[in-house]
């Protein structure tokens, strides 16, 4: 295990901590990206790796979701329709899942998501920083990223896809991938 830059603030994580995942599919998580969260977490797998956030802030983005795909009054009704919304909605929650680190801190991941994710026992992965809540990616997938960007290859940073009925989402879609899951 190794962590590089290692620095958490009241409101923001940053760093990233170099680990693998156990014969057990248990993964250890350094104690001051720990600090941050309590005993139980709720991890969402998106693409690219598995997001964890304290409960306060799922609840916060899961009401989000929610109310940003309702459709249970006429106003909204069409909603229904929307296939996009509805997968996007769908896959949230259906890839949400509540974790609890053990007394060493290590928190086991479900087979299924393991398997999604391309994380197999005793691979190397990372825990990413990322302000406000924490990325397990794989080792692999961080070094090409770094390379890429490394070498300019990245050009101009990912566009954010915008929640549904933002401003700046098209036509209150989730964005082009339909799934928001960037």
């Amino acid at each position: 295990m190794t962590a590089e830059t290692v620095s958490s603030g009241a409101d923001q994580i940053r760093s990233r901590h170099y680990t693998s995942v156990d014969l057990k599919s248990r993964v250890p998580m350094q104690q001051n990206f720990r600090q941050r969260f309590g005993a139980t977490v709720i991890g969402v797998m998106e693409q690219g790796g598995l997001s964890i956030l304290n409960l306060d802030e799922y609840e916060v983005v899961a009401r989000h979701v929610l109310r940003s795909t309702a459709f249970d009054t006429p106003e909204t009704a069409h909603r229904f329709f929307d296939m996009r919304l509805r997968e996007w909605r769908e896959s949230f929650f259906a890839n949400s899942i509540e974790l609890t680190f053990d007394n060493q801190g290590r928190v086991t991941l479900p087979k299924k998501f393991r398997e999604a994710l391309d994380m197999p026992l005793e691979s190397e992965v990372v825990w990413m920083a990322a302000g406000g809540y924490v990325k397990l990616r794989r080792a692999a997938d961080v070094l090409a990223i770094d390379c890429a960007q490394r070498a300019g290859a990245m050009g101009k940073p990912t566009q954010a896809v915008a929640p549904p009925d933002s401003p700046s989402a098209p036509n209150g879609s989730p964005g082009r991938d339909g799934g928001g899951q960037g």
